[in-house]
């Protein structure tokens, strides 16, 4: 029997969901994950998230720096250092004095370059190993969009930090550890420098993290799944654990 081309079904593939605004990507990654992260791997952006990361953390330096200060910070650091107490008062004292000299101007430089820098040292050992060793075929662009965007967590920290900054005595605001929902929590006073560190490792924003960046992995690489992305992301992290655990021991 012969068809006419009229008769031969054409296939139209299915039309490109609307481009997201970029405030709708950047709520869709609070609440709707899967469809920011899908349309991020389609338009891979990064600007906007390290711009927030950078005002947010530049504004969470500032108040530290009025609020607490770099001088009580480092004063803490010493009493807890082995080797500071072994010195002599005058030698701890300029120790302390070429940190505050630093502190200064290294928390500026932190807080506007500092999420850049992190992102593209993230995104290039993430590289590794989606790419190299799981096959996953990402382009760098692309994984710095999920970076910056799976990133956006610590920005909620943060602005959760400046709050608690405000509420607790200065004395005892904890700068490595200022919102402690991590295991820390449950440590006693006299834990090890190594236990805390561990502890704190075991954090909600840190987990939170690594969901959403495993998302944008899965979303955008090949024969990937987001638990199988997920699976891949611990092993990074463990060993940046055990290198921060064996630091602080």
């Amino acid at each position: 029997m012969d068809m006419t081309s009229a008769e031969i079904p054409e296939f139209t593939p299915a039309p490109e969901p609307a481009p997201m605004s970029e405030v709708a990507r950047l709520m869709g990654v609070f609440v709707s994950p899967g469809q920011a992260f899908a349309d991020i791997a389609r338009r891979p952006r990064w600007w906007v998230p390290v711009l927030i990361s950078a005002l947010v953390t530049t504004a969470f330096l500032y108040e530290f720096s009025q609020r607490v200060g770099w001088e009580l910070f480092f004063r803490q650091q010493s009493a807890q250092s082995l080797q500071l107490q072994q010195m002599d008062a005058a030698a701890r004292a300029r120790v302390e004095t070429i940190q505050l000299a630093i502190a200064k101007y290294a928390a500026w430089g932190g807080g506007l370059v500092g999420p850049l820098l992190s992102a593209v040292v993230v995104a290039a050992v993430l590289l590794f190993f989606v790419n190299t060793v799981m096959g996953g075929g990402i382009k760098f662009k692309n994984m710095l969009a999920v970076v910056t965007y799976g990133m956006l967590p610590n920005v909620v920290r943060s602005l959760l930090a400046m709050v608690v900054m405000q509420l607790k005595p200065r004395d005892e605001f904890d700068l490595r550890n200022p919102v402690m929902v991590n295991a820390a929590l449950f440590l006693p006073g006299d834990a090890s420098a190594w236990m805390r560190a561990l502890a704190g490792s075991l954090d909600l924003f840190t987990f939170w993290t690594m969901v959403l960046m495993a998302i944008g992995i899965a979303a955008g690489a090949k024969r990937m799944t987001t638990g199988k992305a997920f699976g891949m992301l611990l092993f990074p992290w463990a060993l940046l654990v055990i290198l921060q655990t064996a630091a602080a021991a």
